[in-house]
């Protein structure tokens, strides 16, 4: 069984089949009896494996359904793979969407051995391009306006990474943000303050700046 708001769904395991798919409000104030394999409690370390991304696993009559940090569920038997799910649950801290509606970044609520997981989003094909790493003192990201930038900002720091070649950068400042601390790009620029509160624009590409 998944809870979704206003909705549950049922699943047979063995062959990933959809069995049941109804809206019934707070379904999940009322679960079904069984054992909840998508939470992480605290006796069950012994199962934990936080480097491969598993949380908890459990085998029932030859089928080992195992749950990820992503929020999904895999069913396998013996090397197998059955069925691969999605529980719709995963716990996110932070997501953006670039400027040109095309792309969107997902942050982690979740870390994994000292880092949060990012996943990028082709909002087009509605598929996921690409999984990142980046520090657990991130607590917000921000895309550029083509979607070729992550930005992360921690309580004082502000850190980039490039798409495209992975190349990542520090900054010991804050960009420059509007009045819904959305971060103000254009195309590879951004708004920067030097050291007399003077702004000017950076390219995250060319490290050129032009005053303002």
């Amino acid at each position: 069984y998944f809870y979704y708001n206003n909705r549950v769904r049922q699943y047979r395991l063995p062959c990933g089949t959809m069995i049941m798919n109804s809206q019934i409000r707070h379904a999940w104030e009322n679960p079904v009896e069984g054992y909840d394999i998508t939470r992480l409690q605290e006796k069950q370390k012994k199962k934990k494996n936080r480097l491969a991304g598993i949380i908890s696993q459990e085998e029932h009559n030859g089928l080992l359904v195992t749950a990820r940090d992503d929020g999904e569920l895999i069913v396998t038997r013996g090397n197998e793979l059955v069925q691969r799910l999605n529980s719709g649950i995963t716990l996110l801290k932070d997501g953006a969407i670039s400027g040109n509606g095309k792309f969107a970044a997902t942050l982690s609520y979740d870390t994994f051995s000292g880092s949060r997981k990012i996943q990028y989003w082709n909002l087009d094909t509605k598929t996921k391009d690409k999984e990142f790493f980046c520090s657990q003192d991130i607590s917000s990201i921000h895309l550029s306006e083509y979607g070729n930038w992550i930005i992360g900002m921690t309580e004082k720091c502000t850190w980039v990474l490039n798409v495209e070649n992975l190349s990542e950068s520090w900054f010991n400042e804050h960009f420059i943000s509007n009045q819904r601390s959305k971060l103000v790009t254009y195309e590879n620029w951004v708004f920067r303050k030097n050291a007399v509160n003077d702004i000017y624009l950076y390219n995250l590409k060319t490290r050129e700046k032009k005053a303002v």
